[in-house]
């Protein structure tokens, strides 16, 4: 990401997940960005270590906002406002749920729900609406 000068960012909410690409647009810069970043959402590894490093981070962050009012009280609306839906789950886990998380499940989540016909895709910035056409089509979005 450094060599190209890109920003390339995700993000998981409770009902979408997003993948984020800030380059220039000269093709010299952006169509292996674009390559990078469809390998990131079409082929992810999945590592074991970075997979407990990240689980490891979470814990961190879900023991913390036990001291935090903000947090308490967010997590308890969803609760009180979701009950048994989906929604009252937070986005980033529990403390019960975060040391669960097998890397076959992270593989069978994407293989569900990481597919094309759930992606929108959207772009702005210094493109024609053709290069973004040709860009859309090259990588089948």
């Amino acid at each position: 990401m450094e060599t190209l000068g890109i920003n390339l960012s995700s993000s998981a909410y409770k009902d979408m997940f997003i993948v984020s690409l800030r380059s220039l647009s000269d093709d010299k810069h952006l169509l292996p960005a674009i390559d990078l970043m469809t390998q990131m959402v079409s082929e992810p590894t999945f590592d074991e270590q970075v997979l407990a490093r990240n689980k490891a981070r979470l814990l961190v962050g879900l023991q913390q906002q036990k001291q935090d009012p903000n947090s308490l009280a967010s997590i308890a609306f969803n609760d009180a406002l979701y009950g048994t839906h989906p929604y009252a789950h937070p986005s980033v886990g529990t403390l019960e749920s975060v040391p669960t998380i097998e890397k076959q499940q992270l593989i069978d989540f994407k293989n569900k729900y990481l597919v094309a016909a759930n992606a929108s895709v959207a772009m702005t910035g210094n493109l024609t609406l053709e290069q973004a056409k040709k860009t859309g089509r090259r990588h089948h979005c």
